[in-house]
């Protein structure tokens, strides 16, 4: 297949929330490509062009270099499609799966998205990717660098035309803001928090949502209480609570120690020598006060008490209800046998069948309150109310 007779298309790679992401050959220059197809319509054509400007003129060593934007027919719908160059690697997602990472190497992969997102925010305006989260991340092959890619739902600070405004991103790594639909700066610094706590805590923060709270301080117990201080303001549910600037949250990481700090008076801290062997004053024990044996209750007897108490209530139930049941045919049988008196033996016919047919329902209902009753006695004996 081939898109704006240049592109030719080899497969589908992702599939994402705001687009569908296309491995693809430029025959211009015999390069692979990404193509990022929208799945979302452009009401607002002008400015995206101009934010498509924007885009062209990033210039980052570690995000993927701008190539080309244009409409084209997919599925009988003209979208858009934005192309940047391929990188050889594995995103984050993948890797994630696969390994663990030690406090050092989070804080170093941490310490560069951080110069990525600075990069961006940086910007002039701004420029708010709004997708942070390890799919978006990859790392190049060749030398193990970290690069952002899919910008299909970023948007200048001033503007947000790619991707809606709301829904736009990604259930879990959203700021609260973000999904009111008021993405800001922070919203990005909040993201990379929820990217942080996958990262230390090795649980998706879809496991940690609550609602829409993360619950994610039980998964970090093991971190030094500088590293929670950090988490917990990059992921305050204030935006005006959480670091102003990217850079002051890199700063801030920056200054943090990787190395477990050791406890006081552990054996490590004693030195190797001759010890000193303190001989043990020898005290004849004290023997405890008498104390009179308290009866105790047999946990069977207790049982079999809640049991009978049970057994008493439902009787009692079932007794009442067949009661007023039973108070119906009484009163048929009496008014047929009034009719009989009087020798109206038509009346006593119809009142015979009536009665006859109370019997029945109430034999019937007798059954079943029967049966419910001693069902539901036997789930008590296994299931014991204490």
């Amino acid at each position: 297949m081939l898109l704006h007779n240049r592109f030719e298309v080899i497969r589908p790679i992702a599939d994402g929330s705001s687009g569908i992401t296309l491995l693809a050959r430029d025959l211009h220059s015999e390069n692979m490509v990404v193509i990022k197809r929208f799945k979302h319509l452009v009401s607002d054509t002008q400015a995206l062009e101009k934010e498509i400007q924007l885009l062209r003129e990033i210039r980052h060593p570690r995000i993927p270099r701008f190539i080309d934007a244009f409409e084209a027919k997919a599925d009988f719908v003209t979208r858009w499609h934005i192309v940047q160059e391929f990188i050889e690697g594995e995103d984050l997602s993948k890797e994630i799966n696969a390994r663990r990472y030690t406090i050092a190497e989070i804080k170093e992969m941490l310490l560069s998205i951080l110069e990525l997102v600075e990069f961006l925010h940086s910007l002039s305006p701004p420029i708010l990717h709004r997708d942070i989260k390890p799919a978006n991340l990859m790392r190049r092959k060749k030398d193990d660098a970290i690069f952002l890619i899919d910008f299909g739902s970023a948007s200048e600070l001033a503007r947000g035309t790619f991707g809606h405004t709301i829904n736009t991103g990604t259930l879990g790594y959203q700021a609260p803001e973000q999904i009111r639909g008021e993405a800001l700066l922070a919203s990005d610094i909040y993201s990379i928090g929820v990217l942080a706590i996958e990262l230390f805590g090795n649980t998706s923060p879809r496991n940690l949502l609550q609602g829409m709270v993360l619950t994610w301080k039980p998964t970090v117990k093991h971190l030094q209480p500088a590293y929670i201080s950090w988490l917990e303001k990059m992921l305050a549910e204030n935006p005006n609570h959480r670091f102003s600037s990217v850079k002051e949250a890199r700063i801030a990481l920056q200054t943090l120690s990787t190395h477990t700090p050791v406890q006081k008076n552990s054996p490590k801290d004693i030195p190797n020598g001759p010890r000193l062997k303190v001989r043990e004053a020898v005290v004849d024990p004290v023997p405890p006060p008498l104390q009179t044996p308290q009866p105790k209750q047999n946990v069977s007897i207790v049982h079999l008490k809640s049991q009978v108490q049970q057994y008493v209530i439902l009787s009692g139930l079932m007794f009442f209800s067949c009661s007023i049941f039973a108070l119906i045919p009484l009163f048929i049988a009496l008014q047929a046998n009034t009719a009989l008196k009087n020798q109206e033996y038509e009346e006593v016919q119809v009142k015979l069948q009536s009665l006859k047919k109370i019997l029945w329902i109430l034999f019937l209902l007798w059954i079943i309150g029967f049966v419910g009753a001693f069902g539901l006695n036997f789930l008590l004996l296994l299931f014991p109310i204490y």
